[in-house]
């Protein structure tokens, strides 16, 4: 016959509490897969693993952390020279610096001043793949392309999240952030100039600053907000362009629109 212990009951009650905080661990803090890894390209063929579960390697201002799947830049610059006519150095026009496969729930952190310049390219210098990434602060991020954004997300989730970053294409459309689904940008601070955007996003709690082509007097061509799906609890101000539509979204919800100098 049982007999009622309420010592044992109290066991019990711990056993399952630390259940359901392993599991929730596991669902929302997804470490790397076993042929997860973190590369970087100096050409289209040449690379080392900044992570891998065979090796890895340290690069200057850039640090991994498996332990709580955090990828950090510190100050970090890069400065590409890929031509829209052609491959330079052996680097296709599309390929990525960085490229991520299957890392779980990565963290992108960036800290101090850090620059990704790319005179004439087309792509992304983040590529991540079957990859849920978080990017964000504490520090500023500045990105001077010829036509190229930050990162391009496939089959995962993309979130930006305390991010200060100011982009600036040069020529034609550039989207700062592109993901195969919706970006969701949080509690972020973001300048696009000329034709730098931002595609398929929903835009949170976030101050973005939309300016035209700077170089010329009056109002000049711009990019903006291309498709956003939501825009909430969020200030949108547009400077200097002659778009007739910088923003591009059906829902704002608790948000100021400002428009000032345009043409």
């Amino acid at each position: 016959m049982y007999t009622y212990n309420g010592d044992n009951m109290k066991y019990i009650k711990y056993i399952i509490l630390v259940l359901i905080l392993f599991i929730g661990i596991n669902v929302y803090a997804e470490g790397p897969a076993s042929d997860g890894y973190i590369r970087y390209y100096s050409t289209e063929e040449n690379y080392v693993n900044i992570y891998s579960a065979s090796d890895a390697v340290q690069i200057d201002n850039i640090i991994y952390d498996k332990s709580t799947n955090t990828l950090t830049f510190n100050n970090y610059s890069i400065e590409r020279h890929t031509n829209i006519y052609g491959n330079v150095e052996g680097d296709d026009i599309y390929d990525s610096p960085f490229k991520i496969y299957n890392m779980g729930d990565l963290k992108i952190e960036f800290v101090g001043d850090n620059n990704f310049v790319d005179h004439g390219g087309t792509g992304y210098f983040f590529f991540s793949e079957n990859t849920n990434v978080i990017m964000g602060g504490p520090g500023e991020v500045k990105i001077d392309t010829f036509q190229s954004g930050l990162i391009l997300a496939n089959n995962g989730n993309l979130t930006i999240d305390g991010l200060t970053a100011t982009s600036t294409a040069f020529e034609g459309y550039s989207s700062l952030f592109y993901s195969d689904s919706y970006t969701d940008i949080n509690n972020s601070n973001i300048t696009l100039e000329r034709f730098a955007e931002i595609e398929n996003a929903n835009i949170f709690n976030s101050n973005i600053d939309i300016i035209g082509n700077i170089y010329v007097p009056g109002a000049g061509a711009c990019g903006g907000l291309k498709n956003a799906r939501e825009i909430k609890s969020s200030t949108v101000n547009v400077e200097k362009c002659n778009s007739t539509a910088p923003i591009e979204t059906m829902h704002i919800i608790d948000s100021a629109i400002n428009i000032e100098g345009n043409g």
